[in-house]
């Protein structure tokens, strides 16, 4: 339900049942869960520009993904890890964060995770001003997004 209501846009209720789904995965043991839980409530925070509240969330979604080797989970994180530091002005951590995502992506063949991977990239080089690598970058991606059906639209 709370992937429902987070996908309506519904911030703050989603946010407060994640928060009990989370807390109840805890209980049980469910790292899956958990990390599930933990990269969704960081991902509306990454949405609402609340960073400082999204990255410890992120971070810490990324630790369980990696400890169950849920390779999709981990791919996930290090992009909304990544996507962070890029809007943060930080490119010099963010391309290696992003960089890395995009390989498990391209992996586990994420076409999605594949397409926004190369946007983030794209956007981090060209504030760098690596002009010949973000175009090359931006242009993989707008022809991977078309390949899907889904037109640029990523936040």
């Amino acid at each position: 339900i709370a992937d429902i209501v987070r996908l309506q846009g519904r911030w703050e209720e989603a946010e407060e049942l994640l928060e009990r789904a989370l807390a109840i995965c805890k209980e049980t043991d469910d790292q899956d869960g958990a990390a599930s839980c933990l990269w969704s409530i960081g991902d509306i925070r990454r949405i609402q520009h609340r960073y400082d509240e999204a990255l410890p969330c992120l971070e810490e979604a990324l630790a369980l993904y990696r400890k169950i080797a849920n390779a999709d989970g981990e791919g996930k994180a290090l992009w909304g890890i990544g996507n962070i530091q890029r809007v943060r002005g930080q490119f010099e951590e963010a391309i290696p964060t992003l960089e890395q995502s995009l390989a498990i992506n391209r992996r586990i063949n994420n076409r999605v995770g594949v397409a926004t991977g190369l946007w983030a990239l794209g956007g981090a080089h060209r504030w760098l001003g690596h002009v010949e690598k973000a175009t090359s970058l931006l242009t993989e991606s707008e022809t991977n997004f078309a390949e899907i059906g889904n037109k640029v639209a990523v936040d």
